[in-house]
């Protein structure tokens, strides 16, 4: 399978890499993404990856099958951060624990 990269820029430098097309993420959804996923999201979304100990293409693209709008993955992120700040993370995401 060929592997089609995008890079999405983040507020002030940030800057992730994923594969889109392993995503299917509407085209107008990556601009919303660009303008509103601002380092404050960022370093949540760092925290989770480091923690899971996984790539951040990988929760991200978690993160877009399971939500169809941007502002329901800015929830995820939020959700899964009370989840981590109360030891509960992998109970509601078990394919990311390591055993």
């Amino acid at each position: 399978m060929e592997l089609n990269f995008r890079e999405i820029r983040i507020a002030k430098g940030w800057s992730i890499e994923f594969t889109a097309n392993l995503i299917d993420v509407p085209e107008d959804l990556f601009e919303e993404l660009e303008l509103t996923f601002d380092k404050y999201y960022f370093d949540k979304y760092l925290k989770l990856c480091d923690v899971l100990e996984i790539d951040v293409r990988l929760l991200f693209k978690y993160l877009f099958l399971t939500a169809n709008d941007i502002t329901i993955v800015f929830d995820l992120i939020n959700f899964y951060e009370e989840k981590l700040n109360q030891k509960q993370l992998f109970q509601f995401i078990p394919e990311f624990a390591v055993n």
